[in-house]
C-alpha cells in the first residue's frame, strides 16, 4: 500500500498550527523508520541465509616484523591480531 502525504503551510504559524505540524513529522518519521526497520530485519537475515555454512574469512593482516606470517582471526575481529605462517599466496 503506497502513501500520498501532501502538506502545504502557509505562514505566519500559530502556536497550535506548529504543534500540529511537529505532530506530523514525528509521525512521518516514526512510519519510515519502521519501514526502514523491517528492511534492515530482512537484509540481515538474507546474509544469514547466504553466509550459512561458510567459514568466516580472516583478517590477513601482516605482521610488519615477519611478512611471513598473517592475522588468521575472523575479519574484523576485536583485540590483538593471531598470526601464523602461511604457505602460498594470501587473497
Amino acid at each position: 500500500m503506497g502513501i500520498k502525504l501532501d502538506i502545504s503551510v502557509e505562514t505566519p504559524l500559530s502556536d497550535d498550527d506548529r504543534d500540529i505540524l511537529a505532530g506530523i513529522s514525528v509521525m512521518v518519521l516514526a512510519i519510515a523508520n519502521r519501514q526502514n526497520l523491517a528492511d534492515q530485519e530482512q537484509q540481515a537475515q538474507d546474509y544469514e541465509d547466504e553466509t550459512e555454512g561458510m567459514e568466516p574469512a580472516p583478517c590477513g593482516f601482516q605482521n610488519p616484523d615477519d611478512p611471513d606470517r598473517y592475522c588468521i582471526s575472523e575479519a574484523g575481529h576485536p583485540g590483538r591480531h593471531t598470526y601464523r605462517h602461511t604457505v602460498g599466496l594470501v587473497n
